[in-house]
């Protein structure tokens, strides 16, 4: 299977709308367990906070698309506020694939993508099948190197 390119960038596997809301869990913390023991009122602001959280998921996934073309990686998505972040191949310096126990639930992998003069991540893709994760590392390492030689 070819890399994506940017004309029809392709989007995450459909585990991670469950990633994204296994980490909007955790990120809620402690504060949820209380409301599990309350009855009536709490148990329904519980609720309503696991479909918000379903809900932003599944709009982020339907938002988000990553691309390799003409020397270039380019990840757009956000729900409220758009981001397209392009990373020429050339900048990048190292392509890890992780694997948590929330990706290892679901039968995914995570790919991240740090550039040359970058303090963090510069792209996250957040849930590849494993052969498409290696299939994109391939293609973005194969790129970066190509474009260094000629360099």
């Amino acid at each position: 299977m070819p890399a994506p390119s940017a004309s029809d960038g392709s989007p995450l596997h459909p585990a991670a709308i469950a990633v994204w809301m296994v980490d909007g869990v955790r990120r809620l913390g402690l504060g949820v367990l209380p409301l599990l023991a309350l009855g009536g009122t709490a148990r329904i602001a519980l609720a309503l906070v696991v479909v918000v959280t379903s809900a932003g998921s599944v709009a982020r996934y339907l938002r988000f698309t990553y691309a390799i073309d003409g020397g270039e990686l380019t990840v757009q998505g956000g729900v409220l506020v758009r981001f397209r972040r392009v990373i020429p191949l050339a900048r990048i310096q190292s392509v890890d694939v992780v694997q948590k126990l929330r990706h290892k639930l679901f039968g995914v992998v995570e790919l991240r993508i740090e550039a040359i003069g970058g303090d963090s991540t510069e792209a996250n893709l957040v849930a590849l099948a494993p052969g498409e994760a290696e299939r994109v590392r391939e293609a973005l390492l194969a790129g970066a190197l190509e474009d260094k030689e000629v360099g």
